[in-house]
């Protein structure tokens, strides 16, 4: 028997003679019941769809100007009793961005290494990073030597 978690999924066997195409495919494993039944959805409250629809923005970053535009004045983070609305979180995060990448020559899947504790300047190098076109690496600041070295050197950051 195979567990996917805690719960049993059975799989019934399938024999093709023949190479099958995607299509026939997905038709043969819903006839033969090998999709995992959801059962946890009649658990959901009657409010809750249980597909997740298209998504309204395309990246993290779009989803932050968005919020930018139409809560510029809002708190987007809170640390240590002081905070950063959307409007300063976006302004830092653009300067800081075209600080990687007129300084430093970060280019689009350019692999940026972030080592920050949780604190305010996080999302700030975060989303910068993103505006910059980079791939973020995030280090554990409490990472020993040897495990910063090889989190940088298994990724590639630059």
């Amino acid at each position: 028997m195979t567990f996917v978690g805690n719960s049993p999924v059975t799989f019934k066997n399938i024999n093709h003679k023949k190479p099958m195409n995607s299509e026939d495919l997905s038709n043969e494993l819903k006839q033969n019941d090998i999709f995992m039944k959801k059962i946890w959805l009649k658990h959901y409250p009657k409010n809750i769809s249980s597909t997740i629809d298209s998504l309204k923005f395309n990246s993290i970053i779009d989803l932050m100007k968005n919020s930018s535009s139409l809560f510029p004045d809002h708190t987007a983070f809170t640390n240590l009793n002081t905070r950063l609305s959307y409007k300063i979180i976006d302004r830092y995060s653009e300067k800081f961005g075209a600080y990687l990448q007129n300084q430093l020559s970060i280019t689009k899947r350019s692999k940026v290494a972030i080592m920050l504790p949780n604190l305010l300047t996080y999302p700030v190098a975060l989303f910068g990073s993103y505006l910059a076109g980079a791939i973020v690496i995030n280090i554990n600041p409490l990472f020993k030597g040897r495990e910063i070295e090889s989190a940088l050197n298994d990724s590639g950051a630059e």
